[in-house]
């Protein structure tokens, strides 16, 4: 379970940028998180994804609490990762490998098989070569 328990943060010498915040997802469950440009979702990402320190409450993974960038030698964690939105392609790769190149948490057999029902889901099958080794 991924548990956000009173959470908040401020750039130094700024404004708050959220605070108060709680949520928990079990596994396979989504969260989506809107709002105008400006709004924090990319800090609040960051946030979890232990590149940015939060000013109060704690995140954790299966009761585990994440240690924030000043509490550990290097910033992330390897259990969460952000895919960001402006996703770079190779043009000489296939679709597998694009998509596959970024699922590297995953073992081999994960990968091709995540890789197959992602394809599947957004109807792109017809782009792959399945022939292709894309592991």
């Amino acid at each position: 379970m991924f548990k956000a328990e009173n959470i908040s943060f401020q750039f130094p010498k700024g404004k708050e940028v959220f605070s108060g915040l709680n949520f928990k997802l079990k596994e396979g469950e989504i969260l989506s998180i809107v709002g105008p440009s400006g709004a924090g979702k990319s800090t609040l990402l960051n946030c979890i994804a232990t590149k940015l320190q939060l000013k109060t409450g704690a995140i954790s993974i299966n009761d585990q609490r994440i240690k924030g960038p000043e509490e550990k030698l290097l910033k992330g964690d390897s259990e969460v990762a952000i895919i960001d939105q402006s996703f770079d392609y190779d043009v000489f790769f296939t679709v597998e490998e694009n998509v596959s190149g970024q699922l590297h948490h995953l073992r081999n057999e994960e990968r091709i098989k995540f890789v197959e029902e992602l394809l599947e889901a957004v109807s792109y099958t017809h782009l792959t070569l399945p022939t292709t080794p894309y592991v």
